[in-house]
C-alpha cells in the first residue's frame, strides 16, 4: 500500500541544458584568457574583454537578471539552524534555504517535494516506510545530496543531548530508537526503577548523562536501514498515522554539520546559527545583526528552474509600529503575510496592491483544568459563560472562521459542526456555587487577540460574581502551573498537525495534555485513531472522540484566524501568484513568481 508515488530519479532536461551552458561558458573563459595573454595588441585585448564580459553575463543559469524580492517577516534573530530555529522570521528564511522531503499542500495534505515516503504493513502490527529522495539535488556548496543526509537528520534528532524543535523524535515507535536515545539496550528495566520516584525526570536525566559520558555504546538505530544512495527504510513497531509526518526530514548537509559532532555532543551543532547549508533555491548571503535584515542569493545548484527573483531580502517588522499592510502600500516591501482583518482589507481595496485570503494553519481554544474544576457539569457551565465572543466580529469582520469542535476545519475528518456546542441553556446556580475564583492564563502578549479574548471572558465571569483574573505567562510556566493547580483556564493557540490525530492532547499520557484529562474510553479512541488504516473508519472514530471531548468540557475552540497575503503588482506579476493555489502559503511558490514587466 502506498500513500505517494515515489519520485522518478531521472534528472530534468533543463538541468542538462544548464550544464551545457556552464561548460560553454568555461570554454569561452579559457579561450579568452589564452587570447589575452598571447595578444601583442593591448587595445584588441581590452575590446575583447568588453565583448566577453557581456557574453559571460548571459551565461548564468537561465541568463536572467538579478531581481530582488523584498519580504516583510516576523522576528528575525539570525538563527538559521534548522534544528533550533523557532522565531517566525528565522523559519521564513529557512523555508527558502532548506527543503523537506514532502511539503504541505493547501488542504493540509503532504505532497511530494524533493522525495517521497511510502509504506507497507509488516505482520500484524509493524509498518515499513520507504523514504526516497531525488538524485539531482545539490547543496549550495555544490555537494550532491544523498540519503545519508536524511539518515543523519533522523539520528541527530534521536540524540538525547539534542534539545531543539525535533527533540521529541525519539518518541516515535521506530525499532531500536529508544535503545539509541538512552544509549542502553536494557532501558526498559532501568526506567522501571524510576517509576515511583518523586524526582523521576531528574533520575532519568542523570541516567542518560551517565550513559553518554563514557562514549556511545549503542551506535545504530535498528529500524533505519540504508538501501542505496537515494533510499532508506524505517520500520515502526506499530501503525501510526503521524509516522509519515515524523519522517518528513529537513534535508541538511551531513558533511557541513558534523565536522566536530559525535553522538552526545549536540551543542557543537547548536552553535551553527547564521551559518547554514541546504539544498533549497536560496542560501543566506548576508545577515545584519543590527537591523536583522537578511539577504539570500540564488543557489545555482538548485534542481529547479532559475527563478525570476534571484535575490531575496527579508525585513524584520516585528518591532515596528507601522501596520503590516502599510509596508506594501508604502513600497517598503513587495509581499507580506499577516492576520486578515476588515481594516487591512479596506486599506488594500482601491490601491494598486493585490491580496488573497486563506485559513490560518492553527486555531485558538479555551481550555479548563480538570484538576481544579473537577465536575464535568461545572466545566460546561464555564464554557457557556465564556462562549459569546462577539468582539471578534468588530476586530476581524468576516475574516475569521468560527470553530465549533477541537479540530481544525482543514481536515477531511472534521465533522460538519455549524453551531456552538455550549449554548442554549441559561447559566445555572451550580456554577457560582462551585466556583468562586478563576485564573485565566494567556501566553500571548499584552495586546494580542488572545489577551483581549481572555479579558472578555474574565469580564463575563466577574459579572456572574466569580472573581476572574487574567495572568500573562509563557508556555513553560503554564505547563507548571496547570500541573500545580494554579491555572484554572487558559487561552492557547493549537497548531495543526499533519493528520487529525489528537492523541497528544487527549490521551492520559499525551505530552500536550495540560488539562489532566484521564478517561479510559477516550484513551482507547485516541489509540485506535492513531493506528487506523481506513478513512471512513477513522472519520467515524474522530467524530466520536470530539463529541466525547465536548462532553468532558475541557476544550472549547473559539476561532481560526485567516491570513491575508498582500503583494505589490509593481514587483510581482499578478498572473504568476496564481501558482500558490496548490501551496500552504506562498513560501514554496517564491521560485514560481514572475517579476512584473
Amino acid at each position: 500500500m502506498f500513500i505517494q508515488r515515489p519520485f522518478s530519479r531521472a534528472s530534468k532536461a533543463s538541468k542538462t541544458d544548464t550544464d551545457k551552458k556552464g561548460r560553454a561558458c568555461l570554454c569561452l573563459s579559457k579561450w579568452y584568457m589564452t587570447m589575452v595573454f598571447n595578444s601583442r595588441k593591448i587595445k584588441s585585448a581590452l575590446c575583447l574583454l568588453a565583448v566577453i564580459a557581456v557574453l559571460l553575463t548571459s551565461c548564468g543559469k537561465g541568463g536572467k537578471k538579478d531581481n530582488t524580492l523584498r519580504i516583510a517577516a516576523g522576528e528575525i534573530t539570525g538563527n538559521f539552524n534548522p534544528f533550533y530555529a523557532v522565531s517566525e522570521g528565522d523559519k521564513a528564511v529557512n523555508s527558502q534555504v532548506f527543503r523537506t522531503i514532502q511539503r504541505t499542500g493547501k488542504n493540509n495534505k503532504l505532497i511530494n517535494s524533493v522525495g517521497s515516503i511510502s509504506y507497507e504493513y509488516s505482520g500484524d502490527s509493524k509498518t515499513k516506510y520507504t523514504v526516497t529522495i531525488r538524485d539531482d539535488l545539490k547543496f549550495s556548496d555544490g555537494r550532491g545530496v544523498t540519503i545519508d543526509d536524511v539518515i543523519f537528520f533522523y539520528y541527530f534528532c534521536a540524540d538525547a543531548s539534542y534539545d531543539g524543535v525535533y527533540s521529541d523524535f525519539y518518541l516515535n515507535d521506530i525499532e531500536g530508537i529508544k535503545e539509541y536515545y538512552y544509549d542502553d539496550t536494557a532501558w526498559k528495566s532501568k526506567l522501571a526503577e524510576f517509576e515511583d520516584k518523586a524526582d523521576k525526570e531528574k533520575q532519568i536525566k542523570k541516567y542518560i548523562e551517565k550513559n553518554y559520558k563514557d562514549g556511545a555504546d549503542v551506535t545504530e538505530i535498528k529500524g533505519i536501514r540504508r538501501v542505496d544512495d537515494y533510499t532508506c527504510t524505517v520500520t515502526f513497531n506499530s501503525r501510526n498515522i503521524n509516522a509519515v509526518s515524523a519522517l518528513n526530514a529537513v534535508i541538511v548537509s551531513k558533511a557541513f554539520y558534523t565536522a566536530e559532532y559525535v553522538k552526545g555532543s549536540a551543542s557543537v551543532i547548536k552553535n551553527f546559527t547564521t551559518m547554514s547549508m541546504g539544498c533549497g533555491p536560496y542560501f543566506v548571503s548576508n545577515y545584519n545583526a543590527d537591523s536583522h535584515k537578511t539577504e539570500l542569493k540564488y543557489n545555482t545548484g538548485y534542481s529547479g528552474d532559475t527563478p525570476d527573483f534571484t535575490r531575496l531580502e527579508y525585513i524584520d517588522i516585528s518591532g515596528s509600529k507601522t501596520d503590516a499592510t502599510d509596508y506594501i502600500l508604502k513600497g517598503k516591501a513587495d509581499i507580506i503575510e499577516t492576520t486578515a482583518s476588515a481594516a487591512a482589507v479596506n486599506k488594500l481595496n482601491g490601491s494598486s496592491a493585490k491580496y488573497f485570503i486563506t485559513n490560518d494553519n492553527s486555531y485558538t481554544s479555551l481550555f479548563i483544568n480538570t484538576r481544579t474544576v473537577e465536575n464535568d457539569a461545572v466545566r460546561k457551565q464555564l464554557m457557556k459563560a465564556c462562549s459569546d465572543y462577539t468582539y471578534l466580529d468588530k476586530t476581524y469582520g468576516s475574516y475569521y472562521t468560527k470553530v465549533y469542535m477541537p479540530l481544525s476545519v482543514r481536515f477531511e475528518e472534521y465533522p460538519a459542526a455549524s453551531n456552538p456546542y455550549y449554548s442554549g441553556d441559561t447559566i445555572s446556580a451550580l456554577l457560582t456555587k462551585e466556583v468562586s475564583k478563576i485564573n485565566i492564563y494567556c501566553i500571548s502578549g499584552e495586546y494580542s487577540e488572545e489577551k483581549i479574548l481572555a479579558d472578555n471572558m474574565a469580564e463575563k465571569l466577574n459579572s456572574l460574581g466569580i472573581k476572574a483574573k487574567v495572568v500573562l505567562s509563557d508556555y513553560a510556566k503554564l505547563t507548571k502551573d496547570a500541573a500545580a493547580g494554579k491555572a484554572d483556564m487558559w487561552i492557547l493557540n493549537v497548531p495543526d498537525g499533519a493528520t487529525c490525530d489528537k492523541y497528544d492532547y487527549y490521551h492520559s499520557g499525551g505530552r500536550f495534555n495540560l488539562t489532566g484529562l484521564s478517561d479510559a474510553a477516550i484513551d482507547t479512541l485516541t489509540e485506535r485513531i492513531r493506528s487506523s488504516t481506513g478513512f471512513t473508519e477513522k472519520k467515524g472514530m474522530t467524530v466520536g472522540l470530539l463529541n466525547a471531548i465536548m462532553e468532558k468540557a475541557i476544550e472549547m475552540p473559539v476561532y481560526q484566524k485567516q491570513i491575508i497575503t498582500a503583494y505589490s503588482t509593481e514587483t510581482i506579476s499578478p498572473g504568476s501568484i496564481d501558482s500558490v493555489s496548490d501551496y500552504d502559503g506562498y513560501a514554496y511558490a517564491i521560485t514560481e513568481l514572475k517579476a512584473a514587466e
